[in-house]
């Protein structure tokens, strides 16, 4: 899988053609079952990360109907923000389980997925996603103001999980903090509750 905004570094994708003998193939064109394929799934990383799970599920459906068979399994090499979809994807499918705390796992991509690869994924979240709340986050050449970036729900999907001891003070030792608990904002002054920032944010309203 790959993020929309990725580099478009063939190695992998070399690796996979040159030593695999793996063929790019386009889900929803038939192939020949004895062949080797791989395809490529972009996925826009500002949406929810849902919303690209499903993606993902529909494109794994059409490579099995290809395949013409009932019940292949696919290989998944993810990097980075698409390993958390693919682990979502295994364990809920195409459920939403953020509208509450129940979590219903149904395990729904076990049965589609053979193994997975995660490169560089962020299983127990990640503090940049705080850091570009707080200061925006440079894409290519530009910078991501914090004003645009609170307003890319996959961020929050990748906020710090609480096991870890994201936050320290000046000496080293863990801060108890909720990065979900709006106080917690208001407390430290981040992002749109940085006085400077809501100044910017009002008189740039139309």
């Amino acid at each position: 899988m790959r993020r929309a905004d990725q580099s478009s570094n063939n190695l992998p994708i070399d690796t996979l053609e040159d030593i695999g003998g793996f063929e790019r193939a386009e889900a929803g064109q038939p192939v020949d079952s004895g062949g080797r394929y791989y395809y490529i799934y972009t996925y826009d990383w500002r949406l929810d990360n849902v919303e690209t799970v499903r993606g993902l599920s529909r494109m794994i459906e059409r490579i099995r109907l290809d395949h013409g068979r009932p019940d292949p399994k696919v290989d998944i090499i993810a990097h980075s923000m698409g390993g958390m979809i693919a682990r979502y994807y295994l364990r809920y499918g195409e459920v939403d389980a953020t509208i509450d705390n129940s979590f219903p796992v149904n395990y729904h991509g076990e049965d589609r997925v053979r193994r997975i690869l995660l490169l560089g994924t962020p299983n127990m979240g990640s503090v940049e996603s705080m850091k570009s709340f707080i200061v925006g986050r440079r894409v290519g050449l530009r910078r991501i103001p914090p004003e645009v970036m609170v307003t890319f729900p996959s961020f929050y999907q990748l906020f710090p999980h609480p096991l870890t001891d994201w936050l320290v003070d000046i000496d080293g030792r863990p801060i108890d903090v909720d990065p979900f608990d709006l106080s917690t904002w208001r407390r430290f002054q981040w992002s749109i509750f940085d006085p400077d920032l809501r100044k910017k944010i009002i008189v740039s309203a139309p």
